[in-house]
């Protein structure tokens, strides 16, 4: 080994070591949200051309000490790449759908009538409430929704619905 084979393994290996503060810290917040895909793509196809240069010096008989340094990194480097994906895939919200529920109507001459309807549980607007023509005489005296069994108060627009209160 030669002084310049002996100078590139240490600085491979520093440069190598450089990469893991990033998966230990990647790996413990479980957040790369100040990470750049792009970038880190960069280096890799980057090191992935000087791979190929490696390899070439390697098969002339020189450039050992490079080609095992490039391939950690080149390693390395695919490792945060994939974190990085893992972790913005687990950040991904989708969207939910709206799920099936029922609108209640309730008048003071003691006539209720039920709608089925859909609610968008992320927003908590209710959607497609099917109308049911009235037949009664009385005024309109509360209405709720029934969702999973349960009795919710309602809202007649998002602007004046109350902290997680459904509105229409």
């Amino acid at each position: 080994m030669t002084l310049f084979d002996f100078l590139q393994l240490m600085g491979g290996v520093l440069l190598a070591l450089g990469y893991v503060p990033q998966i230990i810290q990647i790996k413990t917040t479980h957040s790369c949200k100040d990470l750049n895909l792009k970038t880190y793509a960069t280096i890799f196809v980057g090191i992935c051309l000087m791979e190929v240069y490696a390899i070439n010096l390697w098969m002339n008989g020189s450039g050992y000490m490079f080609l095992i340094t490039n391939t950690v990194s080149l390693v390395i480097v695919y490792y945060i790449c994939m974190l990085i994906l893992m972790e913005q895939e687990k950040k991904i919200i989708k969207p939910l759908r709206p799920v099936d529920a029922f609108f209640v109507s309730q008048w003071d001459d003691g006539s209720v009538y039920v709608s089925p309807c859909k609610v968008n549980l992320e927003t908590k607007e209710i959607l497609e409430i099917v109308t049911v023509p009235y037949i009664g005489r009385g005024n309109l005296y509360s209405e709720h929704l029934v969702l999973h069994g349960q009795e919710y108060s309602v809202s007649k627009d998002e602007g004046t619905a109350e902290d997680g209160q459904y509105w229409y």
